[in-house]
């Protein structure tokens, strides 16, 4: 899923022109602040796909992808946090109001010794914040 990444210098975030199948859907997805992942190797690559799959939980559609070379100035815009884009990317659910955290019930084990397999780029991810967050 390789796509074209637009930088919106004046607002600071990653532009990416996603379509879907259904519904007939063409939105420019902007996730604000991440110029830090712009920067990255493969960057370009997280972005997309993070698009991609916030417009797909978004409008509830199916078959999304990043477009490569496409101009898409003219496309309604929805705008995602980088915090909004990295659960996206990871399949992770919003965090859940307090009084429905107590009352949900978790299903890994509590020792989380069951975790969900990682692929290269969800890996890279982990490192990527994790250095930003410690350092």
């Amino acid at each position: 899923m390789a796509g074209s990444l637009v930088v919106t210098s004046q607002a600071g975030a990653g532009t990416v022109c996603v379509t879907c199948t259904p519904p007939n859907l063409s939105v420019r997805c902007e996730i604000r602040k991440s110029e830090a992942i712009e920067g990255l190797p493969f960057g370009e690559d997280l972005l997309n796909k993070a698009c991609a799959k916030l417009i797909k939980s978004s409008y509830s559609a199916h078959g999304c992808h990043a477009l490569k070379d496409k101009t898409c100035l003219n496309w309604p815009v929805k705008s995602f946090s980088l915090k909004e884009a990295k659960r996206a990317f990871l399949g992770e659910t919003p965090a859940l109001p307090t009084s429905e955290q107590q009352n949900a019930e978790s299903p890994l084990p509590p020792d989380a010794s069951a975790q969900a397999p990682q692929n290269a780029v969800t890996v890279a991810w982990h490192k990527f914040i994790a250095f930003f967050t410690w350092h």
